[in-house]
């Protein structure tokens, strides 16, 4: 079947927020004056709402309330994205060959759209996609599939027509439970056994998705 769209996460897969948001766990546990393993935050990536807190509770104990850690991190966190934020190696280059191909663009990713239209647009890439679905425009984030399976409905594209570009095992469950092909290109999280059975192919970067794609485009 021909590929005729796909379908890309943003944290961490287009825009290099995750290392941000390390830096920033790290500068908010030092403000409490608390003691954290680094790889904390690893084991909290991609997790959202509950199962984030109840995640970050047993990391905290008792030594500092959920609540007033999450804030410090956040007044942390998005003060580093102002001044800090960048694109991942190959985004651009990735997006400029698919738009030079004719294959349309979509945004699915759990950032709500304020934030996110804020970020594509200061990295110069927010014109570069047809379609943008964000986590304030769904009822279940990922891994449930809601979100990719809108994007699908906004586009009029089959799911075995579209390809799913993710770094996180949330994401790539929530694209195989939309039934859709999945690159996945780890970022902080590696891949685990349901990641390397669900996606098409684990690549190391942006640039191997794009020579993935390429292998799709010409097969016969």
């Amino acid at each position: 079947m021909s590929l005729r769209l796909i379908i890309f996460d943003v944290d961490g897969l287009l825009l290099d927020t995750e290392r941000v948001w390390k830096s920033a766990w790290q500068e908010a546990a030092g403000s409490l004056h608390l003691q954290l393993d680094p790889d904390g935050f690893d084991l909290l990536v991609g997790k959202t709402g509950q199962d984030y807190e109840n995640g970050l509770s047993a990391i905290l104990g008792s030594r500092c309330g959920v609540r007033q850690f999450m804030e410090e991190m956040r007044r942390v966190g998005m003060e580093k994205l102002k001044t800090e934020l960048r694109l991942k190696p190959g985004a651009k280059d990735i997006l400029k060959y698919l738009e030079q191909n004719g294959i349309p663009r979509a945004i699915a990713t759990v950032t709500c759209r304020e934030l996110t239209e804020e970020r594509l647009k200061r990295m110069n890439i927010f014109s570069l996609f047809s379609h943008i679905c964000c986590g304030d425009e769904i009822q279940r984030r990922k891994p449930f599939p809601d979100i990719y399976l809108k994007v699908l409905e906004m586009t009029g594209c089959p799911p075995e027509n579209a390809l799913v570009l993710e770094d996180s095992p949330v994401g790539v469950e929530a694209a195989w439970r939309a039934g859709i092909p999945c690159i996945m290109i780890p970022d902080i999280t590696a891949p685990g056994p349901n990641e390397q059975k669900r996606a098409d192919a684990v690549v190391s970067s942006l640039s191997e998705a794009k020579k993935k794609i390429e292998e799709r485009l010409y097969e016969v």
